[in-house]
Protein backbone atom coordinates (compact mmCIF):
# COMPACT_ATOMS: atom_id res chain seq x y z
CA UNK A 1 0.00 0.00 0.00
CA UNK A 2 0.76 3.36 -0.94
CA UNK A 3 0.73 6.07 1.97
CA UNK A 4 -1.61 7.69 -1.01
CA UNK A 5 -3.91 4.92 -1.05
CA UNK A 6 -3.30 5.20 2.91
CA UNK A 7 -4.81 8.35 2.67
CA UNK A 8 -7.93 7.54 0.39
CA UNK A 9 -8.82 4.59 2.71
CA UNK A 10 -8.47 6.73 6.29
CA UNK A 11 -11.10 9.26 3.93
CA UNK A 12 -13.16 6.50 2.74
CA UNK A 13 -13.42 5.25 5.96
CA UNK A 14 -14.16 8.61 7.40
CA UNK A 15 -16.87 9.55 4.85
CA UNK A 16 -18.36 5.45 5.44
CA UNK A 17 -18.77 5.98 9.15
CA UNK A 18 -20.01 9.38 9.35
CA UNK A 19 -22.96 8.76 6.73
CA UNK A 20 -23.41 6.14 8.90
CA UNK A 21 -23.45 7.76 12.34
CA UNK A 22 -25.42 10.72 10.81
CA UNK A 23 -28.02 8.17 9.60
CA UNK A 24 -28.48 6.53 12.72
CA UNK A 25 -29.09 9.72 14.69
CA UNK A 26 -31.50 10.84 12.24
CA UNK A 27 -33.46 7.53 13.39
CA UNK A 28 -32.98 7.92 16.77
CA UNK A 29 -34.09 11.92 16.38
CA UNK A 30 -37.39 10.42 14.64
CA UNK A 31 -38.09 8.05 17.16
CA UNK A 32 -37.53 10.08 20.41
CA UNK A 33 -39.78 12.81 18.74
CA UNK A 34 -42.52 10.25 18.43
CA UNK A 35 -42.44 8.53 21.51
CA UNK A 36 -42.55 12.16 22.87
CA UNK A 37 -45.60 12.59 21.12
CA UNK A 38 -47.13 8.92 22.17
CA UNK A 39 -46.62 9.82 26.25
CA UNK A 40 -48.42 13.27 25.84
CA UNK A 41 -51.57 11.89 24.09
CA UNK A 42 -51.96 9.09 26.19
CA UNK A 43 -51.66 11.67 29.13
CA UNK A 44 -54.16 13.96 27.83
CA UNK A 45 -56.40 10.57 27.16
CA UNK A 46 -55.88 8.85 30.10
CA UNK A 47 -53.38 10.74 32.85
CA UNK A 48 -54.73 10.87 36.28
CA UNK A 49 -53.91 13.84 36.64
CA UNK A 50 -54.28 15.67 33.26
CA UNK A 51 -56.90 17.80 34.67
CA UNK A 52 -55.11 19.87 37.17
CA UNK A 53 -52.80 20.94 34.11
CA UNK A 54 -55.62 20.94 31.64
CA UNK A 55 -54.51 23.59 28.84
CA UNK A 56 -51.56 24.48 29.66
CA UNK A 57 -49.80 20.57 29.63
CA UNK A 58 -47.25 21.44 27.60
CA UNK A 59 -46.26 24.70 28.70
CA UNK A 60 -46.05 23.01 31.86
CA UNK A 61 -43.91 19.93 30.42
CA UNK A 62 -41.81 22.31 28.50
CA UNK A 63 -40.88 24.42 31.27
CA UNK A 64 -39.80 21.58 33.75
CA UNK A 65 -37.84 20.14 31.26
CA UNK A 66 -36.31 23.25 30.70
CA UNK A 67 -35.43 23.53 34.80
CA UNK A 68 -33.62 19.89 34.30
CA UNK A 69 -31.60 21.34 32.04
CA UNK A 70 -32.99 19.38 29.02
CA UNK A 71 -32.92 20.85 25.37
CA UNK A 72 -35.28 20.67 22.72
CA UNK A 73 -38.61 20.53 24.20
CA UNK A 74 -40.03 23.83 23.67
CA UNK A 75 -43.90 24.36 23.53
CA UNK A 76 -43.51 24.51 19.31
CA UNK A 77 -41.72 20.90 20.03
CA UNK A 78 -43.64 19.19 21.67
CA UNK A 79 -46.60 20.38 19.41
CA UNK A 80 -44.94 19.20 16.53
CA UNK A 81 -44.30 15.85 18.37
CA UNK A 82 -48.13 15.38 19.12
CA UNK A 83 -48.53 15.90 15.68
CA UNK A 84 -46.03 13.37 14.38
CA UNK A 85 -47.44 10.96 16.25
CA UNK A 86 -51.50 11.52 15.75
CA UNK A 87 -50.38 11.06 11.42
CA UNK A 88 -48.11 7.94 12.15
CA UNK A 89 -49.01 6.09 15.02
CA UNK A 90 -47.96 2.87 12.84
CA UNK A 91 -44.22 3.80 13.58
CA UNK A 92 -44.75 2.13 17.19
CA UNK A 93 -44.26 -0.91 16.09
CA UNK A 94 -40.80 0.29 14.24
CA UNK A 95 -39.80 1.56 17.48
CA UNK A 96 -40.86 -1.68 19.56
CA UNK A 97 -38.71 -3.95 17.47
CA UNK A 98 -35.89 -2.07 18.98
CA UNK A 99 -36.47 -0.49 22.06
CA UNK A 100 -38.34 -1.42 25.45
CA UNK A 101 -39.67 1.88 26.77
CA UNK A 102 -41.73 2.47 30.68
CA UNK A 103 -45.26 2.54 30.50
CA UNK A 104 -45.49 1.50 26.71
CA UNK A 105 -48.76 0.82 27.11
CA UNK A 106 -51.69 -1.89 25.60
CA UNK A 107 -50.03 -4.41 23.61
CA UNK A 108 -49.27 -3.50 20.14
CA UNK A 109 -51.53 -4.28 17.11
CA UNK A 110 -49.56 -5.80 13.85
CA UNK A 111 -49.54 -4.06 10.83
CA UNK A 112 -50.24 -5.63 7.63
CA UNK A 113 -46.93 -6.89 6.03
CA UNK A 114 -47.37 -4.27 2.35
CA UNK A 115 -47.81 -1.35 5.29
CA UNK A 116 -44.85 -1.87 7.86
CA UNK A 117 -42.97 -2.22 4.70
CA UNK A 118 -44.28 0.91 3.49
CA UNK A 119 -43.57 2.66 6.48
CA UNK A 120 -40.00 1.63 6.80
CA UNK A 121 -39.22 2.60 3.87
CA UNK A 122 -40.47 6.09 4.43
CA UNK A 123 -38.13 5.99 7.64
CA UNK A 124 -34.97 5.02 5.29
CA UNK A 125 -35.70 8.03 3.15
CA UNK A 126 -37.19 10.47 5.69
CA UNK A 127 -36.27 12.07 8.45
CA UNK A 128 -38.27 13.47 11.60
CA UNK A 129 -38.18 17.14 9.74
CA UNK A 130 -39.52 15.42 6.95
CA UNK A 131 -42.80 13.83 8.46
CA UNK A 132 -43.81 17.23 10.20
CA UNK A 133 -44.03 18.76 6.63
CA UNK A 134 -45.95 15.77 5.71
CA UNK A 135 -48.81 16.53 8.54
CA UNK A 136 -49.66 19.65 6.87
CA UNK A 137 -51.03 17.47 4.20
CA UNK A 138 -54.06 16.37 5.68
CA UNK A 139 -55.62 14.43 2.62
CA UNK A 140 -54.01 10.31 3.14
CA UNK A 141 -54.02 10.15 -0.40
CA UNK A 142 -52.66 12.93 -0.90
CA UNK A 143 -49.79 12.48 2.12
CA UNK A 144 -48.64 9.22 0.40
CA UNK A 145 -48.34 10.58 -2.95
CA UNK A 146 -45.63 13.07 -1.25
CA UNK A 147 -44.48 10.27 0.75
CA UNK A 148 -43.81 8.65 -2.23
CA UNK A 149 -42.30 11.21 -4.15
CA UNK A 150 -39.91 11.89 -1.56
CA UNK A 151 -38.49 8.78 -1.31
CA UNK A 152 -38.16 8.46 -5.25
CA UNK A 153 -36.94 11.86 -5.63
CA UNK A 154 -34.35 12.33 -2.37
CA UNK A 155 -36.41 15.26 -1.71
CA UNK A 156 -34.51 17.53 1.08
CA UNK A 157 -37.36 18.86 3.51
CA UNK A 158 -36.71 22.30 1.59
CA UNK A 159 -37.71 20.46 -1.76
CA UNK A 160 -40.99 18.50 0.22
CA UNK A 161 -41.76 22.16 1.84
CA UNK A 162 -41.70 23.89 -1.49
CA UNK A 163 -43.69 21.02 -3.53
CA UNK A 164 -46.67 21.14 -0.65
CA UNK A 165 -46.97 25.00 -0.24
CA UNK A 166 -47.04 24.94 -3.92
CA UNK A 167 -49.70 22.34 -4.70
CA UNK A 168 -47.56 20.40 -7.10
CA UNK A 169 -50.25 17.46 -6.55
CA UNK A 170 -52.78 19.35 -7.17
CA UNK A 171 -51.88 21.03 -10.16
CA UNK A 172 -51.27 17.60 -12.14
CA UNK A 173 -48.25 16.42 -10.37
CA UNK A 174 -49.53 13.41 -8.99
CA UNK A 175 -49.56 12.62 -13.10
CA UNK A 176 -46.03 12.53 -12.99
CA UNK A 177 -43.18 10.31 -13.19
CA UNK A 178 -40.19 10.81 -11.57
CA UNK A 179 -36.71 9.05 -13.00
CA UNK A 180 -35.18 8.16 -10.38
CA UNK A 181 -30.82 7.46 -11.33
CA UNK A 182 -29.50 4.00 -11.64
CA UNK A 183 -25.91 4.35 -10.11
CA UNK A 184 -23.82 6.14 -8.05
CA UNK A 185 -25.34 6.75 -4.45
CA UNK A 186 -26.90 10.13 -3.20
CA UNK A 187 -25.87 11.09 0.17
CA UNK A 188 -27.84 13.95 2.00
CA UNK A 189 -26.52 16.91 3.48
CA UNK A 190 -25.44 16.42 7.15
CA UNK A 191 -26.62 19.72 7.31
CA UNK A 192 -29.98 19.83 6.09
CA UNK A 193 -31.76 18.47 9.50
CA UNK A 194 -29.85 20.80 12.31
CA UNK A 195 -32.07 19.19 15.22
CA UNK A 196 -28.99 16.45 14.69
CA UNK A 197 -26.77 18.36 16.55
CA UNK A 198 -29.08 19.18 19.47
CA UNK A 199 -30.05 15.89 20.06
CA UNK A 200 -26.10 15.04 20.46
CA UNK A 201 -25.87 18.21 22.95
CA UNK A 202 -23.56 20.39 20.42
CA UNK A 203 -25.17 22.80 20.68
CA UNK A 204 -25.37 25.74 18.40
CA UNK A 205 -23.49 26.05 15.37
CA UNK A 206 -21.60 29.31 15.04
CA UNK A 207 -19.65 31.15 12.54
CA UNK A 208 -19.91 31.11 8.74
CA UNK A 209 -18.58 28.44 6.57
CA UNK A 210 -16.34 28.68 3.77
CA UNK A 211 -19.15 27.14 1.47
CA UNK A 212 -21.82 28.89 2.80
CA UNK A 213 -21.68 31.29 -0.49
CA UNK A 214 -21.76 28.21 -2.26
CA UNK A 215 -24.48 26.61 -0.86
CA UNK A 216 -27.15 29.76 -1.05
CA UNK A 217 -26.52 29.83 -4.48
CA UNK A 218 -27.13 26.37 -4.86
CA UNK A 219 -30.33 26.75 -2.96
CA UNK A 220 -31.61 29.39 -5.03
CA UNK A 221 -30.30 27.63 -8.37
CA UNK A 222 -32.33 24.57 -6.97
CA UNK A 223 -35.35 26.88 -6.79
CA UNK A 224 -35.25 28.15 -10.12
CA UNK A 225 -34.97 25.41 -12.07
CA UNK A 226 -37.65 23.66 -10.21
CA UNK A 227 -39.39 26.50 -10.51
CA UNK A 228 -39.01 26.78 -14.19
CA UNK A 229 -41.29 23.71 -14.20
CA UNK A 230 -40.82 22.45 -18.33
CA UNK A 231 -40.66 18.77 -17.22
CA UNK A 232 -37.76 19.28 -14.44
CA UNK A 233 -38.09 16.66 -11.75
CA UNK A 234 -35.10 16.94 -8.48
CA UNK A 235 -33.10 13.59 -8.23
CA UNK A 236 -30.05 14.60 -5.85
CA UNK A 237 -28.06 17.31 -4.12
CA UNK A 238 -24.37 16.52 -4.23
CA UNK A 239 -24.91 13.04 -5.88
CA UNK A 240 -21.94 11.16 -5.37
CA UNK A 241 -20.23 8.83 -7.82
CA UNK A 242 -17.86 6.17 -7.29
CA UNK A 243 -15.14 4.55 -9.57
CA UNK A 244 -12.40 2.66 -8.27
CA UNK A 245 -12.65 3.96 -4.80
CA UNK A 246 -12.41 7.15 -5.36
CA UNK A 247 -15.39 9.67 -5.33
CA UNK A 248 -16.69 12.76 -6.44
CA UNK A 249 -19.65 14.82 -6.07
CA UNK A 250 -22.18 16.29 -8.70
CA UNK A 251 -23.54 19.67 -7.44
CA UNK A 252 -27.33 19.56 -8.70
CA UNK A 253 -29.13 16.58 -10.60
CA UNK A 254 -32.05 16.96 -12.53
CA UNK A 255 -34.20 14.73 -14.79
CA UNK A 256 -36.36 16.10 -17.61
CA UNK A 257 -39.23 14.68 -18.66
CA UNK A 258 -39.53 16.65 -21.85
CA UNK A 259 -36.03 16.27 -23.18
CA UNK A 260 -35.88 12.87 -21.63
CA UNK A 261 -32.62 13.06 -19.85
CA UNK A 262 -30.36 13.70 -16.79
CA UNK A 263 -29.20 17.63 -16.64
CA UNK A 264 -26.31 18.19 -14.56
CA UNK A 265 -24.79 21.21 -12.96
CA UNK A 266 -21.78 22.40 -11.42
CA UNK A 267 -21.21 25.70 -9.75
CA UNK A 268 -18.16 27.36 -9.44
CA UNK A 269 -17.65 29.88 -7.16
CA UNK A 270 -14.66 31.46 -8.86
CA UNK A 271 -13.67 32.03 -13.04
CA UNK A 272 -13.31 29.30 -15.33
CA UNK A 273 -10.87 27.04 -15.55
CA UNK A 274 -10.01 24.66 -18.45
CA UNK A 275 -10.06 21.23 -15.88
CA UNK A 276 -14.12 22.28 -15.24
CA UNK A 277 -14.85 21.23 -18.66
CA UNK A 278 -12.87 18.07 -18.41
CA UNK A 279 -14.39 17.36 -15.01
CA UNK A 280 -17.94 17.95 -16.78
CA UNK A 281 -16.77 15.73 -19.90
CA UNK A 282 -16.15 12.82 -17.11
CA UNK A 283 -19.70 13.40 -15.32
CA UNK A 284 -21.41 13.36 -18.69
CA UNK A 285 -19.86 9.73 -19.80
CA UNK A 286 -20.50 8.24 -16.37
CA UNK A 287 -24.11 8.96 -16.80
CA UNK A 288 -24.42 8.03 -20.63
CA UNK A 289 -22.63 4.57 -19.36
CA UNK A 290 -23.78 4.31 -15.96
CA UNK A 291 -27.19 5.27 -15.24
CA UNK A 292 -28.97 6.09 -19.34
CA UNK A 293 -31.59 4.02 -20.12
CA UNK A 294 -32.94 2.62 -23.16
CA UNK A 295 -35.21 5.47 -24.38
CA UNK A 296 -33.39 7.90 -22.81
CA UNK A 297 -31.18 10.79 -25.15
CA UNK A 298 -27.84 12.00 -24.03
CA UNK A 299 -27.38 13.70 -20.68
CA UNK A 300 -26.47 17.80 -20.69
CA UNK A 301 -24.56 19.78 -18.14
CA UNK A 302 -24.60 23.03 -17.67
CA UNK A 303 -21.27 24.63 -15.98
CA UNK A 304 -21.96 27.75 -13.93
CA UNK A 305 -18.38 29.66 -12.84
CA UNK A 306 -18.83 33.03 -10.88
CA UNK A 307 -16.19 35.38 -9.85
CA UNK A 308 -16.50 38.85 -8.95
CA UNK A 309 -17.83 40.71 -11.23
CA UNK A 310 -17.53 37.49 -13.74
CA UNK A 311 -19.58 35.25 -14.76
CA UNK A 312 -19.19 32.50 -17.69
CA UNK A 313 -21.96 30.06 -17.89
CA UNK A 314 -21.59 27.10 -20.75
CA UNK A 315 -23.50 24.34 -21.44
CA UNK A 316 -22.05 21.21 -22.14
CA UNK A 317 -23.87 19.60 -24.99
CA UNK A 318 -22.25 16.20 -25.84
CA UNK A 319 -24.15 14.15 -27.97
CA UNK A 320 -26.83 16.23 -29.02
CA UNK A 321 -26.84 15.20 -32.94
CA UNK A 322 -30.74 15.50 -33.15
CA UNK A 323 -31.56 18.50 -34.55
CA UNK A 324 -35.25 18.25 -33.03
CA UNK A 325 -33.80 17.43 -29.81
CA UNK A 326 -31.30 20.81 -29.65
CA UNK A 327 -34.88 22.88 -30.41
CA UNK A 328 -36.27 21.27 -27.90
CA UNK A 329 -33.58 21.74 -25.87
CA UNK A 330 -33.23 25.31 -26.20
CA UNK A 331 -36.69 25.77 -25.50
CA UNK A 332 -36.75 24.04 -22.63
CA UNK A 333 -33.47 24.26 -20.96
CA UNK A 334 -33.26 28.42 -18.73
CA UNK A 335 -31.93 31.17 -20.96
CA UNK A 336 -28.10 31.68 -20.43
CA UNK A 337 -29.11 35.28 -19.59
CA UNK A 338 -31.37 34.27 -16.76
CA UNK A 339 -28.62 31.88 -15.26
CA UNK A 340 -26.14 34.94 -15.24
CA UNK A 341 -28.54 37.58 -13.56
CA UNK A 342 -29.50 34.94 -10.88
CA UNK A 343 -25.99 34.23 -10.31
CA UNK A 344 -24.83 37.73 -10.22
CA UNK A 345 -28.05 39.07 -8.57
CA UNK A 346 -27.50 36.39 -5.42
CA UNK A 347 -24.04 36.57 -5.17
CA UNK A 348 -23.79 40.15 -4.78
CA UNK A 349 -26.78 39.86 -2.13
CA UNK A 350 -24.97 37.23 0.13
CA UNK A 351 -21.77 39.10 -0.16
CA UNK A 352 -23.43 42.16 0.98
CA UNK A 353 -24.66 40.31 3.84
CA UNK A 354 -21.38 39.10 5.17
CA UNK A 355 -19.93 42.59 4.85
CA UNK A 356 -22.70 43.52 6.98
CA UNK A 357 -21.76 40.91 9.49
CA UNK A 358 -18.01 41.67 9.49
CA UNK A 359 -17.51 43.96 12.44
Amino acid sequence: MKFQDLVQNIQTVDDLFFESAFRAVNRLTLFRNWTVGYYLVEFEQQGEDRAAYGERLLENISESLKNKGIRGFSLRNLRNFRSVYQAYPQIRQLISTEFKLPDWGTEIRQLPIAEFKRIEKLLQHCGYTHLLQLTLVEDPVKRNWYEEQSCKGHWTVEDLKRQIHSLVYDRGGKDNQIKLPVGGKWVESPFSEPQVFEFMRMGELSGISENDLEKSLLDHLQSFMLELGHGFCFEARQQRISIDGEHDRIDLVFYNRILKCHVLIELKVREFKHGDAGQMNFYLNYYKNEVMQPGDNPPIGLLLCTHKNHTKVEYATAGLDSQMFVSKYQLVLPKLEDLERLIDADRLRIESQQNEATP
